[in-house]
């Protein structure tokens, strides 16, 4: 067969013993990947859940031996490897191989469990609490060690990898730290000022609104963001100022609105007039 059978063939047996060490180094666990959804308020407070899932552990009915007790394999009498001897031309040759009986391990479990079957290990539903840091957003990925499928020979358990949906605000709009809100505002609310009341993660926020202020501004409420949950620093929040058109106009409103038209007509009439007036008297300068 191989190089190693025949190096094993004069050289001793070298690779069953390797492949016995191998059998029964301690092995970490199998890491578990879940989902889990949170509500908006949820992850920009933090909050703590308790998640439920399924792993493997080792079966408590048997303590991991897969029976009662442990006792010596009778195939290779609790080495762990089977020896076969070969007669060549060169003499006896002495082989060796993994126990295929016991993997390895060089004992069998007595009196088979019947929870695990044998196997020294069990599914089971774990319940564990875990806490949320404030301001974590979908795609962040939680770590808890240790919480993983169990190892093998006595090895650590895997890891437990918990991946983040946040589902989103019903108003506030979100990129990263920064909350974002549009406010409808009325034509004279930007022409004469005024304050208003916009919607925040800790409640109603005042905001000014300066005399002519230009549709679609932003202020800025600072502090009123999401906690970046890596530095620990905080966002702001933005308001956007969007006029409000309105689609029905009651007879009163309308009468004002045609009011208002007029003036800002004779308004701009004035600033047009004024206007040729200085041209003109520019031509007549230059002429002169």
């Amino acid at each position: 067969g191989s190089f190693g059978d025949i190096f094993d063939m004069f050289f001793g047996s070298s690779t069953g013993s390797r492949k016995r060490d191998a059998a029964s180094r301690p092995t970490k666990g199998a890491n578990i990947n879940i989902d889990v959804t949170l509500e908006f308020e949820e992850a920009a407070f933090g909050v703590e859940k308790e998640i439920e899932y399924s792993r493997i552990e080792i079966c408590k009915e048997c303590q991991g031996i897969g029976g009662k007790k442990k006792v010596a394999c009778p195939h290779c009498r609790g080495t762990g490897e089977v020896k076969h001897t070969q007669t060549s031309i060169f003499g006896s040759i002495v082989t060796s191989r993994i126990c295929s009986y016991c993997q390895g391990k060089g004992y069998i479990a007595e009196d088979t469990c019947q929870k695990c079957q044998g196997s020294g290990k069990a599914k089971t539903t774990r319940k564990l609490k875990l806490k949320f840091p404030a301001g974590v957003d979908s795609g962040y990925r939680l770590r808890v060690s240790g919480e993983g499928e169990a190892g093998e020979n006595g090895g650590p358990a895997g890891d437990l990898y918990v991946s983040i949906t946040v589902n989103p605000h019903k108003i506030l709009k979100r990129k990263g730290k920064n909350l974002y809100f549009d406010a409808e505002v009325t034509y004279t609310q930007l022409v004469l000022g005024d304050e208003i009341e916009v919607p925040t993660l800790q409640g109603w926020e005042k905001v000014k609104i300066s005399p002519g202020t230009d549709a679609n501004s932003i202020l800025k409420l600072r502090g009123k963001g999401l906690v970046d949950p890596s530095n620990g620093s905080r966002g702001d929040q933005f308001v956007q100022l969007k006029l409000h058109i309105p689609r029905k106009l009651t007879a009163e409103y309308k009468k004002l609105v045609e009011q208002l038209a007029e003036l800002e007509g004779q308004e701009k009439n004035k600033k047009s007039s004024g206007i040729f007036e200085r041209i003109k008297e520019a031509f007549s300068s230059t002429e002169g």
